[in-house]
């Protein structure tokens, strides 16, 4: 499985780090369920160029992807992948995007990588056998308080309601964290809780894509994922996604209804 790990984030590392010379005054943007909804021609480049390179080196694994309904497989080994996590990001040129693959089998998510390009910044993990970041192993997260920590939000942009419940849950407890933050990759975000810049991140609405590998950097560093209601994570719809410090999930929890399932 090591060898395996490794020959996944060699894979995504490579196709990954095609995003940095890309002519960005040529992205091929369209817009997908609304203006904030964005897909660019490297969004299905990427794809296509995971899908084939994978499918040789793991023949029999299925795929359920971002872009295109025909690689939407929700059971059985499959490979989890978001092309471009933060795609506005990628448009506005922020910086602050990812390739995302996980390998997950049923429920169980077995391998991670999570890789921004334009920081060179990989992140992997595997099932049982911790987590590294360019290599070198993570340390547990601090076990940290809910007001100790920075918290990182998504908004659930695509989702009006959702956006209007999360600003009405941020300022009811916006008073018990440390401070706020909001990067705009889901996939980042739980990465960034593993190598503890982070105690906390949640957003209301994410598809599995958005944290499998994520997630699994994260909880492989003795982080919580679980949704916002509390419930096991699963992998085959889009779910509310809370991932951090035991103590600081566990408090974010004890504080109430924090809505969002969807």
């Amino acid at each position: 499985m090591d060898n395996e790990l490794a020959l996944l984030a060699r894979i995504v590392r490579e196709v990954g780090s095609t995003l940095t010379d890309v002519d960005r005054g040529h992205l091929g943007t369209r817009l997908k369920s609304s203006r904030r909804d964005m897909v660019t021609a490297h969004d299905r480049r990427v794809q296509g160029e995971l899908v084939e390179r994978l499918s040789r080196e793991f023949p029999g694994v299925g795929f359920q992807c971002e872009e295109g309904d025909d690689l939407r497989q929700t059971s059985g080994q499959r490979f989890v992948i978001d092309p471009i996590d933060g795609t506005a990001n990628f448009v506005h040129g922020t910086g602050c995007s990812a390739v995302s693959v996980a390998l997950v089998d049923g429920a169980t998510p077995q391998l991670g990588v999570v890789f921004n390009p334009f920081d060179s910044e990989l992140f992997a993990a595997g099932r049982g056998r911790g987590a590294t970041l360019n290599g070198e192993p993570l340390p547990r997260v601090p076990d940290a308080e809910l007001g100790d920590s920075l918290v990182c939000v998504g908004t659930s942009p695509y989702f009006p309601d959702l956006f209007a419940a999360t600003m009405r849950l941020l300022v009811a407890r916006a008073p018990e964290f440390n401070d706020i933050r909001r990067d705009g990759s889901a996939a980042l975000d739980c990465c960034c809780v593993a190598a503890a810049r982070y105690g906390l991140f949640f957003e209301m609405s994410l598809a599995p894509w958005d944290f499998a590998a994520g997630a699994l950097v994260a909880t492989e560093c003795g982080a919580r994922a679980c949704t916002m209601g509390g419930a096991p994570l699963t992998f085959s719809d889009r779910v509310s996604v809370l991932v951090g410090a035991p103590t600081a999930v566990e408090q974010f929890l004890a504080g109430g209804d924090a809505g969002g399932e969807r």
